[in-house]
Formats: C-alpha cells, sequence, structure tokens
C-alpha cells in the first residue's frame, strides 16, 4: 500500500528530479559528453557511457548526460497523482478545470519565454526572428509537438510546456476511463501505448513528429500515477531488481528501450520511500522542490553562460554548480518578486485535502 504523499515528499521528489534534469542538460552538451536515449535511441551512446566510467574525472558527467533527463518521468508520475488527488470528481467541468490551469501557468511561461525571444530578436534581427516566434506561439497553444515538420524548441526542456498543456487537456478523458476500467485497465493501456508509440514513431519519423513529445509516449508514467494516487498502490521492492536490469537492457538493446521510462521511475520511487523519513525533512530540498518550475524554464538558456569555460573536468563539475546555483537564485527572485501576486498566491498554495500538491503546473 502506498501512503498518501504529503506537499513534503513532492518537493522533495521534485527537487531531485529538477536536479537531475539541470545537471543533465548541462553536460550532455560539453564537448565529447556522453549523450541520452530520451527522444531516440542509439546503442553507441550506452556503450560510450561505459568508456568514461572507469574514469573518476568523467563518471559524474556520464551519469547525470545519459540518465539524468529520466527526472522529467519523475515530474509527469506527480501531475497525474496530485490531479488524480484534488481533480477527481470536478474533471468533468472541463473548461474550469484548463482555465484554472491556464491562469496558473501561462504567467510563468510568458514571464520566461518573451523576455528571451525579445533578447533573441536583438540578437538575430526581426525577419531571422519569425519563425521561432511562430513557433514559440503554436508551443503556447500547446501544439507544436502535433505538427509536421517541427523539430524540438528552441530551448529544449521546454518541450515539456506543450505536452503539460496537452496532458491537462486529455486529463478528464483519463479520469473517466480510469473510473470505467480501474487499475488493469490503466495498466493495460500504458503497455499497448508504448508498443504504439514506437511503432508509430517510425511512421511519422519523416514528418518530424515524435509522440515522446507528447502525453501519449509518457502515458505509462501518467498511469502510474493515477494508480498510486486513487488505487494506494505503488511498486513493491522486489521490483528494483526488474526495473533496475530493464533500464540497463533498454540501454543496450533497442527491444527494451521503451520500458525504460517506466523502469526508471520505479526504481526512484521505490528508493525514495526506503529513505523517506530522512529525506522528507530535509528543508534545503523542499525549498529546491518549491521552485523546480521556474527552473526547469530557465535552465534550458541559463546554462550556455557557463558552458564555454568548462574546458577541464574539474571546471565542468564547478560550474555545473555555479550554474545551478544561479540558475535557483534567480528563480527564487522572480518568484519572489517579479510575478504577479495571484499567480505567487496559487504557486505557494496548499490543498486543503490532505496537502497534497501537483507537479510542473
Amino acid at each position: 500500500m502506498l501512503r498518501a504523499l504529503d506537499r513534503r515528499d513532492t518537493l522533495v521528489m521534485k527537487a531531485f528530479a529538477i536536479s537531475a534534469i539541470v545537471f543533465h542538460n548541462y553536460f550532455h552538451l560539453i564537448g565529447n559528453s556522453v549523450r541520452e536515449n530520451e527522444f531516440d535511441f542509439d546503442a553507441a551512446r550506452f556503450q560510450r557511457l561505459l568508456d568514461v566510467l572507469p574514469d573518476p574525472s568523467f563518471a559524474i558527467q556520464g551519469l547525470f548526460s545519459f540518465f539524468g533527463h529520466f527526472g522529467v518521468q519523475v515530474f509527469i508520475f506527480l501531475s497525474a497523482y496530485g490531479l488524480a488527488k484534488n481533480h477527481w470528481e470536478d474533471s468533468s467541468n472541463w473548461h474550469l478545470f484548463l482555465w484554472g490551469r491556464i491562469q496558473k501557468l501561462y504567467p510563468v511561461f510568458g514571464l520566461i519565454v518573451v523576455p528571451w525571444f525579445v533578447m533573441y530578436l536583438v540578437v538575430v534581427g526581426p525577419m531571422k526572428g519569425l519563425p521561432t516566434g511562430l513557433y514559440l506561439l503554436c508551443m503556447g497553444m500547446g501544439i507544436s509537438s502535433l505538427l509536421p515538420g517541427l523539430e524540438l524548441p528552441p530551448v529544449g526542456p521546454w518541450w515539456f510546456i506543450p505536452f503539460i498543456l496537452q496532458f491537462y487537456a486529455l486529463w478528464p478523458f483519463l479520469c473517466r476511463f480510469s473510473k470505467r476500467f480501474g487499475q488493469m485497465g490503466l495498466l493495460l493501456a500504458g503497455v499497448l501505448s508504448m508498443i504504439i508509440v514506437h511503432l508509430g514513431n517510425s511512421q511519422l519519423a519523416h514528418l518530424s513528429i515524435n509522440l515522446l513529445e507528447t502525453p501519449a509516449g509518457h502515458l505509462p508514467e501518467l498511469c502510474l500515477g493515477v494508480i498510486a494516487a486513487r488505487y494506494h498502490t505503488h511498486p513493491r521492492t522486489r521490483l528494483v531488481i526488474l526495473s533496475g536490469t530493464v533500464l540497463l537492457l533498454g540501454s543496450e538493446f533497442r527491444a527494451f528501450w521503451p520500458f525504460t521510462f517506466t523502469a526508471a521511475l520505479v526504481v526512484f520511487i521505490v528508493v525514495y520511500f526506503k529513505f523517506r523519513t530522512i529525506l522528507r525533512d530535509s528543508k534545503m530540498l523542499q525549498t529546491i522542490g518549491r521552485y523546480s518550475l521556474l527552473i526547469f524554464l530557465l535552465n534550458g538558456f541559463s546554462r550556455f553562460f557557463f558552458l564555454p569555460y568548462a574546458t577541464t573536468p574539474r571546471l565542468e563539475l564547478s560550474l555545473a554548480l555555479i550554474s545551478g546555483l544561479t540558475c535557483f537564485t534567480v528563480a527564487v527572485f522572480i518568484q519572489s518578486f517579479a510575478l504577479p501576486p495571484f499567480v505567487r498566491r496559487r504557486m505557494n498554495a496548499v490543498p486543503e485535502v490532505g496537502r497534497h500538491i501537483q507537479s510542473l503546473g
């Protein structure tokens, strides 16, 4: 049985997730760094990780580069968990639900994306910046990942913006499906989605559409969040070995790769609950988790101020920490002083029932 996650749990889990993402986004751009199997698969990437692990100077960089992106799975899980706890009965009122999410998210997105785009126009000029502006508009509408011919956004982590908006739009349907078919229905839907997505991606590749950028590509993690919230079930300890094995096999063999996202999430959840008593009392982790949304939006471009100077292994590590700390400091400032008061209240609000909290957004 899964004891309900409260605000402290989710803040700490988000702290680990955003830290993994920030360091991943930094290290995977350095020189001859290790790359990840996030949106596509290449067995050579795992071999590259195995090549650098014996060298202590590059082991940390390699591990974050290859595995750090799995922090996204934690946010996906917590998003579904939070909605299943707090919006289970009111999901039928789709318009009010979606409007509430937009009121909370769009001011935050706009405060980061719009100034970035203005600076981008100053650098490249209005005409060259027009295609990027159209892309950002589609991203804000939540449709950029569904349009043919568009790659990842100009700031990589921002692919999650249309993802979360699409998930909010689909939430009432997932909620009704869960109520009708229960836990087994969700498990079956998750497994079938992995098969359909990875077959479909081969047919959509020529259109530059990747379903792994959409909720369809991560339905197992979403379903697991609903199962944990509504059926009080979570992965057992004995699944760690199985999930860890799947994670390693999926890093080497394409046939297992679609299962790595759920496997990494299972490992994280089980390990977290093993150390939950200690971790959930950490004020530092709670503070990091509280600013995770802004850190997520900022780190994608703030890292570029430090990357040119990461010329040695020691500088790679130290500048990664400085970059992360800088991003955190700016996030604290923005959330404390730059956001409209009603947005700050929404971001800092603690739901009454069970003190549950949602994820990114």
